[in-house]
């Protein structure tokens, strides 16, 4: 009865110790994730073979790159996913061997990868769409202004041309009313010679 206790103490021992070396990650659908070993690759030696798997896919030296062309094995055993995905939530277990193909080194990652919230992602869409039209506004606000004052300038200047050309036309108008006017005033003098000779003096004595 005792080495049946035993066994399974240390099973239970094994399973906890499992658990514990499992690493969690969450990330955002869309954002760029690198799952890293952290090795020490100085005491592990060089020329070492890594290999990842996961249910949607297996990479090792040979074979670098995901299907889906969304993450590949870097040199240093890292895997890198320029955007993850919600398909690529899931457990991920690395393993190191050496040139000898003995396995040094095991690691497992748990990824969660979350959904951007919806009403979130509407709430930044009816931000920039409001953006957008009230910079519209403003644009379309600031040519009606030029325009306006543009053709007030436009405006003002035409009024000015006119009113100096009916000045002038008037000041000539006035000018001639005033020679006619002064050629009305003059006296007419009209030369008389008299057909009768005038009579003599009277009583002029020698």
């Amino acid at each position: 009865m005792l080495p049946w206790v035993t066994i399974l103490m240390v099973m239970m021992m094994k399973r906890d110790t499992a658990s514990a070396d499992i690493t969690n990650i969450t990330a955002t659908s869309g954002e760029r994730l690198k799952l890293s070993p952290d090795l020490r690759t100085g005491r592990m030696g060089t020329g070492l073979e890594f290999r990842w798997t996961h249910p949607h896919l297996l990479l090792d030296n040979r074979n670098t790159r995901c299907h889906h062309d969304r993450c590949e094995l870097l040199e240093d055993g890292s895997l890198s996913f320029s955007r993850v995905q919600p398909e690529d939530s899931g457990v991920y277990t690395l393993e190191v061997y050496n040139l000898q193909g003995k396995r040094q080194h095991e690691k497992v990652f748990r990824l969660q990868v979350e959904e951007i919230n919806q009403s979130r992602t509407t709430a930044i869409v009816c931000s920039l769409l409001l953006l957008l039209i009230l910079l519209l506004l403003i644009i379309s606000f600031l040519l009606w202004r030029r325009r306006l004052l543009s053709s007030r300038t436009s405006g003002a200047a035409g009024e000015r041309e006119t009113q100096i050309y009916m000045e002038m036309r008037g000041n000539h108008g006035n000018k001639d009313q005033e020679e006619a006017e002064k050629k009305e005033e003059e006296p007419i003098y009209v030369p008389c010679y008299p057909g009768v000779p005038a009579e003599p003096a009277e009583n002029v004595y020698v």
